[in-house]
């Protein structure tokens, strides 16, 4: 794995939206902005209050995106390894990350595996899962499960339960935005955003999980599952997970 310095930029430029309806579409051609940032430092309180973050550590920040949440994570441990399934999104996070000595950005390629060297003590997974497809779950559930320390800890966030209605997003951003003082901003940048976001949606769903599903693929591959009593994200009624080795 090379240092993040090291490493050179992805060849292909930032994407134009071009119509094509597939999440890996939408996150190639997205853009950052300060409801981002805000979203990502959030983030990081609640995960510290509710999982915690240590100066030994070693994290991994699986679907980094931007890079906000790894360059606030970097501050507060020993090193973190960042990876984004998304070329835009991985060369944004480099550039975002440029000044972290103790960051490095992973190449997984298209395999659903980690690193055979891969021991870490916390993987963080959010607002990630809803964009994969069952069987892409299901086979990283397995790669994570494979990448955790004997102690370490996997937290999933922003998960998507069942029978839940996006639409019910907007009005917790707006909230969300008006509490943290970017309400103005949050309109003005997002409702573009939104827009290609539902569209989409209407095409590729989003995945959902059921606790006690989930809770029955983690008991298979021999780990166990605990509901936090609050979403990490901004999103309150979504779900936060934290799954640890038998």
């Amino acid at each position: 794995m090379a240092t993040l310095s090291a490493m050179k930029r992805d060849v292909v430029p930032r994407a134009q939206f071009n119509g094509d309806r597939s999440w890996k579409s939408f996150w190639e051609s997205a853009s950052s902005c300060r409801l981002n940032r805000v979203e990502a430092a959030h983030f990081i309180e609640t995960l510290e209050q509710h999982v915690g973050l240590q100066l030994s550590w070693r994290v991994l920040d699986f679907g980094c995106g931007f890079g906000f949440t790894t360059g606030l994570i970097a501050a507060r441990v020993a090193s973190v390894s960042a990876w984004d399934a998304a070329a835009n999104m991985r060369t944004q996070a480099r550039d975002h990350l440029a000044a972290h000595g103790n960051v490095e950005l992973l190449d997984l390629g298209t395999a659903i595996a980690l690193p055979d060297d891969a021991d870490f003590d916390l993987i963080v997974v959010n607002s990630v899962v809803q964009y994969m497809s069952a069987d892409e779950f299901v086979g990283w559930l397995a790669a994570w499960r494979d990448g955790l320390a004997v102690r370490g800890r996997l937290v999933l966030s922003d998960l998507i339960p069942r029978e839940y209605d996006v639409r019910r997003d907007i009005p917790a951003v707006l909230l969300f935005s008006l509490r943290r003082r970017t309400l103005l901003r949050a309109l003005v940048e997002g409702v573009k955003e939104w827009r290609r976001y539902r569209r989409v949606h209407r095409s590729v769903p989003l995945l959902t999980i059921a606790p006690e599903e989930l809770a029955q693929q983690a008991g298979e591959l021999g780990l166990d599952a605990e509901i936090l009593p609050a979403n990490l994200s901004s999103h309150p009624a979504r779900l936060s997970v934290v799954l640890t080795r038998r």
